[in-house]
């Protein structure tokens, strides 16, 4: 049986792959970079959100662009603009939805 922080992993990473489909209308940002461990799931309600740039968002979308940074000390979210911020907290929601109550592995999301 695969743990949660596996499944979480796969579906942040198909999430990832699928969005090569529409690269020709927005430009794929979507990475998932896995690290090392896991965190509470509660983690990702106390999320704290900055606004900045998104390393290699594309001008045109840069306020869409958002990274999750989960780690052992919180989850941070940049986000460049309300779009970003919005896009973000639907990531926040899949990501609490799959994980239930049990913990969500430590990784990046940049997207």
């Amino acid at each position: 049986m695969r743990t949660v922080a596996a499944i979480v992993v796969a579906a942040m990473s198909a999430f990832a792959v699928a969005g090569g489909v529409y690269d020709d209308v927005l430009p794929a940002l979507r990475k998932v970079t896995p690290g090392s461990g896991e965190v509470g799931a509660s983690s990702l309600a106390a999320a704290r959100f900055v606004r900045g740039t998104v390393a290699g968002a594309p001008e045109r979308v840069a306020s869409q662009a958002y990274s999750l940074d989960i780690s052992q000390d919180g989850v941070v979210v940049t986000a460049g603009g309300d779009a970003g911020e919005r896009y973000a907290k639907t990531t926040l929601g899949q990501l609490a939805k799959l994980a239930g109550d049990r913990s969500v592995p430590v990784a990046k999301v940049v997207d």
